[in-house]
């Protein structure tokens, strides 16, 4: 995926905006982060919910989704797969449920 906006780490690396950046999800080791790597090979880690706010097509559910999500037996996670709520897709991304902690 590229970045849609600049990501400044707290170590100070920079990273520009349109950057082609691979999202790895840490699936039942812990469902909260991503790993990031750039083409450098520069890895760092961000949480699941805020990767909407350097990439396109992530956007965090409402509270009412989620609740409904839970009730229905069906979530969905950051890319768009259904899973069960304490699930994760096949390619490895939790629940919207777990990746917020809910679960």
């Amino acid at each position: 995926m590229k970045t849609s906006k600049d990501i400044t780490l707290k170590t100070g690396v920079f990273i520009p905006a349109n950057t082609e950046i691979a999202i790895k999800f840490l699936g039942e080791s812990n469902p909260r982060l991503a790993e990031l790597t750039p083409r450098d090979g520069t890895m760092f880690r961000l949480k699941v919910t805020n990767l909407h706010r350097y990439f396109r097509g992530f956007k965090v559910p409402s509270e009412s989704a989620l609740e409904r999500w839970n009730n229905d037996g069906v979530c969905l996670t950051p890319t768009g797969k259904r899973v069960e709520p304490d699930g994760y897709g096949n390619d490895d991304s939790p629940s919207w449920l777990l990746a917020m902690g809910y679960i």
